[in-house]
């Protein structure tokens, strides 16, 4: 697995032209981020607009993704430890076996995804919207669910373990 350095995650995001601490221009034409075998980590990306992007086989480290937008981007074999998702939008997104820990996904936007062969552990879902999700084979454990809206999510072998502080 490859690191990248922050400056190098920049220049790529540049070059697909993602924003960061930005808003997206309505006739931009956005392009797709494929981020495959690198490791993303101690960076703020705060507001990304990097929708429809793939992330693959990737470790996310410390990373603060405060208010992105990764509508129909699709996680694949990713780990994500101690990052940030807060206010984040992913609707219609698909996780296909990842691992979250240490996570922030509160006051996120988190519907209509597809969950598959995953483990959330240890993270804070706490005012998150979670509805219309297609969950396969996912485990949740140790999640924060205070304020959150849970609803209409069609499960098929789904461990939940949840508290509210």
């Amino acid at each position: 697995m490859n690191s990248v350095t922050k400056e190098e995650l920049y220049t790529r995001i540049q070059n697909y032209h993602l924003y960061v601490l930005g808003e997206r221009e309505e006739d931009d034409d956005l392009n797709e981020l494929i981020a495959d075998e690198i490791e993303i980590a101690d960076i703020r990306l705060e507001e990304i607009y990097a929708a429809g992007s793939l992330f693959s086989n990737c470790k996310i480290s410390a990373v603060d993704f405060y208010g992105a937008h990764f509508h129909k981007t699709t996680f694949r074999n990713c780990v994500v430890v101690d990052s940030v998702f807060r206010k984040a939008d992913l609707g219609s997104t698909r996780f296909e076996n990842c691992r979250f820990d240490n996570c922030d996904l509160s006051r996120s936007e988190f519907m209509n995804a597809r969950i598959e062969r995953c483990t959330f552990e240890n993270c804070d879902f706490s005012g998150i919207i979670f509805t219309g999700n297609n969950i396969t084979d996912s485990t949740f454990k140790s999640i924060n669910v205070r304020d959150g809206v849970l609803k209409r999510n069609e499960e098929l072998r789904v461990e939940w373990q949840t508290y509210e502080s």
